[in-house]
């Protein structure tokens, strides 16, 4: 993986990781607020919805364990989340060139 696409790989690691709600919640955050990509940072924000509502549901005693979200990739809203960051970090494009296109960049005509 192409170490350009960190923002991409940043949410996939999250997503894969074994800590708490909140500690994802977190790690989650902090690739919204650095993101260039709009809809990146649209998913991610899809996901932390998600999973806040999780924590809020989830009994007091058990709101300091550990788990993964690896058993719920396949539903809504991590689903597409994936998708979308094997998508760009399997595209040969850098990162930049992704954003960059999203906003109308091309390359001049001649």
């Amino acid at each position: 993986m192409a170490a350009d696409k960190k923002d991409y790989q940043s949410v996939l690691g999250a997503l894969v990781d074994h800590a708490t709600l909140p500690s994802i919640i977190n790690k989650l955050n902090k690739v919204s607020i650095a993101t260039e990509d709009v809809p990146l940072r649209k998913a991610i924000q899809s996901v932390v919805r998600h999973l806040e509502e999780q924590w809020r549901d989830t009994p007091s005693s058990q709101k300091s364990a550990k788990g993964s979200l690896r058993p719920h990739l396949a539903k809504e809203p991590y689903k597409s989340t994936v998708e979308y960051c094997q998508r760009c970090i399997d595209s040969t494009k850098p990162q930049w060139q992704i954003i960059a296109e999203r906003h109308g960049w091309g390359p001049k005509a001649q």
